[in-house]
């Protein structure tokens, strides 16, 4: 070998070895470069199945990076989900932004990487402790947050109670990754440095049923600085008080408050027109309750960081008491619980239909007929039999191209789209939140790239016995959400999910309760103001149900509705802070009723029939609304409000295949919330049972207890909670009605040993000289607690059994 053959064997190897080399120095420049933290979910709690925010902080002081923040989680069913987002890091910068992401799983710590699209960058690991449902969790973005940390005494009964202290930056920029907060807490902090994102975020949380609690006091002025929008009262100035009676009465507390009231600050100012004055000392209101959309709005005019009320003994049961004041939520706030049946709903595509089964017998008549009969017969004439060993195999040939073209032309050259949505509009908020259970049919195997507005976010469909095909990759970009590099096989489907919102549904509401001597009726009008004709429309109100038909564009609706029948609770309401005192906790967890809840109509209500079979469209709107009416936790109702259901064929999202046409066809069902005012007539007011709402307590029959058409038997206890849907304020309470009804004319009510709860002595107390009808309680405010609460006991002392057509309670009271 010659000296130049050699020299250039060894530049060769030299090229090869800095090809390898040079890439990795380089990478290890890039990281030596690139320091990255990362925090998940709030103080590191987040719950289980709910959007985990990662707050993500890089600082780069190397050269310039364009690659994206990853994390990887793997699913119960062993697939793998990339959730990213694209970041751009110039020389000498740093950046901040969140990723969101959704797993079925429990996670305790969670991998994050920097990646340039080749090679990891950097990586750092986020400490998780994931909550089940039934625990809660106090969000606090205070100066002193230590004065919060009584919030952990405040256990649920079947889970506990923590508190996470949040950096005011910290908190997300999406709706989606503030729902794991049950209760939110600002305390004398600068809200002004809110951002934009942020304070829709919020905006769109609260409307979705969020709970914000925000202080006065001394920093009043720099707590609602960003946060105005949202409260019912408007601080102006400072007030003084010389006492604090008010507040003690309202807590049920014995313990005093300290000395030093004189000097404490009380922020006073403007009520706004929808405010609710829960407390109020010597003419200035001290604890005020708003409403935004379906969430509860409570400011304090003094601050509980401050003294005296920091070391005040009965500040926990302050907390548990102003808690027990709050909306109540229908099942479908939180969007799919229930993921079997989504993956149903998904799964079920109107126009995606078998070869009809005429056509698949023709064709396999003609291919038996002409590789048997015709074949033979044809050979036969031609006297050239010994060629059916080439003219079978050829005809076996040819038919498989033939059902080959036929699959081809009944499944179409055109990928479609296929959506089922869950649209939920509240008052006050400027978008809708969307729950969409996306399909994707292809017609042949090939790769897509799935394309999403802006403020969505999606997750795989996970069930029990089924995980996700594939693993999944969600790009979330400040404008829209991609899913490349989609497989999706010969005639086959791939489903996911999308979080996210879209324009709202313009309903005009004229809606009243009025409330007087003689009762409480809903009366008024709603007026359909958008350019859609809401389908099967339904209005949904405390104890029933009122069927609108097609509810065509500019059409109004009359309205005119005894509130005569207590609604059942939406979502559970177990919290300790549950309006009720003393040693007797009653709890009770519901069964899973995986198709419908037995007490709660809405169902049926919404789909206006039970024959779930009758037809592949009933089919997927029963398995839709089913899958944010059930979970495996509990079985979810519409609670005590007011609701206009409707369903379009409006694609509610506009999704898109980059660079590739598509079909679309979409199933939407609009959930409009709407909430009447309140209109009283009169100092004295009859609360009839249509104000209340229900649920079932802790007993062997509450499996079936309610307060309409129950049963219970022999040696049976059936205890049921009753407070008011609707948050009201009076000055006393005048009478407290028992209403019994039965279909057991023949057995006496004085066999049953009926009980009120004495809030007073946190005890049962039993009834005495009752019997079927209106049953007239004595000293009624004993047994009437915070939030017009009122618990019930029914006994079956005897050995027959009872069928109950009512049992619930009207209140009258002096307003």
């Amino acid at each position: 070998m010659s000296k130049k053959s050699i020299f250039r064997l060894l530049l060769t190897i030299l090229a090869g070895i800095g090809a390898l080399i040079l890439p990795a120095l380089s990478a290890a420049q890039i990281q030596d470069g690139v320091k990255m933290t990362a925090q998940a979910g709030f103080d590191g709690y987040c719950k289980a199945n709910q959007w985990i925010p990662v707050r993500v902080s890089l600082e780069n002081s190397g050269s310039a990076i364009q690659g994206r923040i990853e994390a990887r989680v793997s699913s119960s069913s062993g697939t793998t989900f990339t959730y990213a987002a694209p970041v751009d890091l110039p020389e000498s910068s740093h950046k901040e932004l969140f990723l969101y992401l959704n797993t079925d799983t429990y996670l305790s710590e969670l991998p994050i990487y920097l990646t340039d699209g080749k090679q990891t960058i950097q990586s750092t690991t986020a400490r998780l402790n994931c909550l089940a449902q039934t625990d809660v969790l106090f969000g606090v973005v205070a100066s002193t947050p230590s004065a919060f940390n009584l919030l952990n005494e405040l256990d649920p009964d079947n889970g506990s109670a923590n508190v996470a202290n949040i950096e005011i930056k910290a908190l997300p920029d999406r709706p989606q990754g503030l729902e794991a907060l049950d209760v939110l807490f600002f305390s004398n902090v600068d809200t002004a440095v809110l951002t934009s994102d942020q304070q829709e975020a919020l905006a769109n949380w609260l409307a979705n049923g969020g709970r914000l609690v925000a202080s006065g006091g001394a920093g009043w002025q720099k707590t609602t600085a960003g946060l105005g929008q949202f409260l019912p009262l408007s601080p102006l100035d400072f007030q003084d008080l010389s006492s604090m009676e008010a507040l003690i009465s309202f807590t049920n507390s014995k313990q005093p408050i300290a000395e030093g009231i004189q000097s404490t600050p009380i922020s006073a100012g403007e009520l706004k027109p929808s405010a609710l004055v829960l407390v109020e000392q010597d003419g200035v209101p001290l604890v005020i309750h708003g409403q935004y959309g379906l969430g509860d709005v409570f400011y304090l005019a003094f601050d509980p960081a401050m003294e005296p009320f920091r070391t005040w003994e009965g500040m926990t049961d302050f907390y548990r008491v102003l808690l027990a004041y709050h909306f109540d939520l229908p099942g479908w706030t939180f969007g799919f619980q229930n993921w079997q049946m989504a993956q149903e709903a998904a799964s079920s595509l109107p126009n995606v239909a078998l070869p009809s089964a005429i056509l698949v017998c023709g064709f396999l008549g003609i291919y038996v007929a002409v590789v048997g009969p015709a074949n033979y017969l044809a050979l036969r004439y031609l006297k050239r039999r010994e060629l059916a060993w080439i003219t079978i195999p050829v005809l076996v040939i040819v038919f498989s191209i033939l059902s080959l073209m036929i699959g081809g032309i009944t499944r179409g050259r055109t990928p479609q789209i296929s959506q089922a949505n869950i649209v939920q509009v509240w008052p006050d908020a400027k978008l809708a939140r969307v729950d969409s259970l996306v399909s994707i049919y292809s017609p042949r195997r090939t790769t897509y790239q799935v394309d999403i507005p802006k403020l969505n976010l999606g997750r795989p469909i996970i069930t029990y016995d089924m995980g996700s095909s594939q693993d999944m990759t969600f790009i979330e970009d400040s404008d829209r959400l991609t899913l490349p590099g989609l497989r999706v096989d010969i005639g086959g489907v791939e489903t996911f999910a999308i979080s996210g919102a879209a324009d709202s549904f313009p309903i005009e509401s004229q809606l009243i309760v009025i409330v007087n001597q003689s009762g409480a009726t809903l009366q008024g009008q709603v007026i359909n103001q958008s350019d859609q004709t809401l389908e099967d429309a339904v209005l949904l109100y405390p104890g029933g149900v009122l069927s609108l038909g097609d509810f065509a564009p500019s059409i109004s609706q009359d309205i005119s509705i005894p509130l005569s029948q207590a609604q059942i609770t939406g979502r559970l309401q177990t919290t300790s802070y549950a309006p009720y005192t003393g040693a007797y906790a009653p709890t009770f967890t519901y069964p899973y009723y995986g198709y419908g809840y037995s007490l709660d109509s809405t169902l049926q209500d919404i789909l206006g029939t039970t024959n779930y079979y009758d037809s592949k469209e009933i089919y997927q709107r029963y398995t839709l609304l089913n899958s944010v009416l059930s979970s495996n936790y509990n079985p979810m109702g519409r609670g005590g409000g007011v609701y206009l259901c409707g369903w379009t064929e409006y694609s509610a999202l506009d999704i898109q295949l980059a660079d590739r046409p598509a079909r679309h066809n979409s199933t939407t069902l609009y959930l409009i919330s709407i909430t009447p005012m309140i209109e009283t007539d009169g100092e004295s007011l009859k609360l009839t049972p249509g104000m209340f709402i229900w649920e079932p307590m802790s007993d062997s029959a509450s499996s079936r207890g309610t307060p309409y058409t129950g049963t219970i038997y022999a040696n049976e206890t059936q205890h049921l909670r009753f407070r008011l849907g609707i948050p009201m304020i009076y000055r006393s309470i005048e009478e407290l009605i028992l209403h019994l009804e039965s279909t057991s004319t023949s057995l006496s009510a004085a066999n049953l040993n009926i009980s009120l709860w004495d809030f007073e002595k946190s005890q049962w107390v039993q009834m005495d000289n009752i019997g079927w009808g209106d049953y007239q309680v004595l000293q009624p405010e004993r047994f009437v607690g915070p939030a017009g609460t009122i618990q019930l006991s029914i006994m079956n002392a005897s050995t027959s059994t009872y069928d109950f057509t009512k049992s619930d309670f009207t209140l009258i009271v002096d307003h």
